[in-house]
């Protein structure tokens, strides 16, 4: 964490006209991810990353990622966009959101797809265990899993890929929705009962919302959410053509 802060402190100075990011550390300690949020949103930075969590995701640690999140926020200037790194599962897209994430990155769809793993907005299917394509995205509606199954394995692989960016950007578009509507909530809690370390991880939120002294949370994070911007999706370079 130290060393993050010079680093950053030092890349002010030759930042020029360029956006700079000062990507928040601190491991899976709250207190240190909020100290250095402070130091970080002194300096002129133009976007902060959370970084260090991709293993919190892959094992699905949800609470510690929700804590770090909140940690991380705590000390950020609210002012500037905050980008989680590596939040490449759709599933995650919406509590990212309602804690503060305003962009992410991954190359999750194309790593997924090497492995000839299939993402869903509620989990994901080794193509081995699915007899049917049963989703609707435009990959998926002309070409059967038979089909798919015998491709060689760039072809299969580009497949997977197209299917996979697709669910997530259906995934960012009902959460755009959702903002709007004033319904972000709602989506939360409708995709946290999919997954049980995700739906334990929303206790962290609400403890938190509700020490800040509202006695519903659920009307708190509504108010909480009404600010919240429209984000954007950033995918990692590879071509899918």
């Amino acid at each position: 964490m130290i060393e993050t802060i010079k680093r950053a402190k030092e890349s002010v100075k030759r930042k020029g006209e360029m956006g700079l990011a000062c990507t928040v550390q601190g491991s899976i300690y709250p207190d240190l991810r909020t100290r250095c949020a402070k130091q970080l949103s002194n300096l002129d930075a133009d976007l902060y990353p959370i970084g260090g969590v991709v293993p919190l995701m892959e094992q699905q640690r949800y609470t510690e990622l929700a804590s770090i999140i909140l940690a991380s926020k705590k000390g950020l200037n609210h002012g500037k966009p905050v980008h989680l790194f590596g939040a490449g599962h759709p599933l995650i897209f919406p509590l990212a959101v309602a804690l503060g994430c305003d962009i992410f990155d991954s190359s999750a769809y194309v790593k997924y797809a090497l492995e000839d793993r299939l993402i869903f907005s509620d989990g994901t299917m080794h193509l081995s265990d699915i007899d049917e394509l049963f989703c609707s995205c435009p990959e998926c509606t002309k070409i059967t899993a038979s089909e798919l199954k015998k491709m060689n394995k760039k072809d299969r692989v580009r497949s997977i890929a197209r299917h996979n960016l697709w669910i997530s950007m259906q995934q960012i578009k009902r959460i755009r929705h959702a903002i709007r509507t004033n319904m972000l909530w709602e989506l939360v809690e409708q995709t946290a009962v999919k997954n049980p370390w995700l739906l334990e991880s929303l206790q962290v939120l609400r403890k938190k919302l509700l020490r800040n002294g509202s006695s519903n949370s659920n009307q708190c994070i509504r108010k909480r959410l009404s600010d919240i911007p429209v984000f954007i999706l950033f995918i990692d370079h590879w071509s899918i053509g």
